[in-house]
């Protein structure tokens, strides 16, 4: 869908900086030349804008997984790992 030099997997990999705006000018220029072709890519950017707000609102207590759901994953990890 691109219809500039940069793909979509290189746009992903800009994301975070071109949001934090830590992109030199030229790599800017090129995400933004990317984005206005892509309305995939736009679509990414608004969910990780979005995703990004939200986190940032949830503090520590809302933050915690019941003990229930924490025992499950730590066993789910260990399963990934090979560990018993």
């Amino acid at each position: 869908m691109a219809t500039s030099l940069i793909t979509c997997r290189e746009l992903v990999e800009r994301a975070t900086h071109y949001m934090e705006l830590a992109l030199a000018p030229e790599a800017r220029r090129e995400v933004e030349a990317h984005l206005a072709g892509c309305p995939h890519c736009r679509t990414y950017l608004e969910q990780l804008d979005w995703t990004i707000r939200l986190l940032g609102t949830l503090r520590e207590q809302s933050a915690a997984l019941p003990p229930h759901i924490a025992d499950h994953m730590r066993q789910l990890w260990r399963q990934v790992r090979g560990t018993p």
